[in-house]
């Protein structure tokens, strides 16, 4: 989703959302023009950890949980130990 298809995109304040080379960190969330939650989730090192998106009228369409059987589990366990933690060093 884009501003082009109705929806705003702004940071959350929980936690703030942050780049790194262009990698999403932090919760981000974005509404559509009507006001209505579009999308909330939380990234880390560019991964999703979670995510939801619901459409404009507030009835969720998708609900995303990243699990340790994906690759990016995997990915995200190494970025981790590279960068002492869940946070950006």
């Amino acid at each position: 989703m884009g501003a082009d298809e109705g929806v705003l995109s702004v940071g959350a304040a929980h936690g703030g959302l942050g780049l790194r080379a262009g990698a999403l960190h932090g919760r981000a969330r974005e509404w559509h023009r009507n006001g209505q939650l579009a999308e909330d989730g939380e990234y880390e090192y560019g991964i999703t950890l979670w995510a939801k998106q619901w459409d404009e009228n507030g009835v969720l369409e998708e609900d995303y949980t990243l699990t340790e059987s994906e690759s990016d589990h995997r990915t995200l366990l190494h970025f981790r130990a590279l960068h002492g933690g869940a946070s950006w060093p």
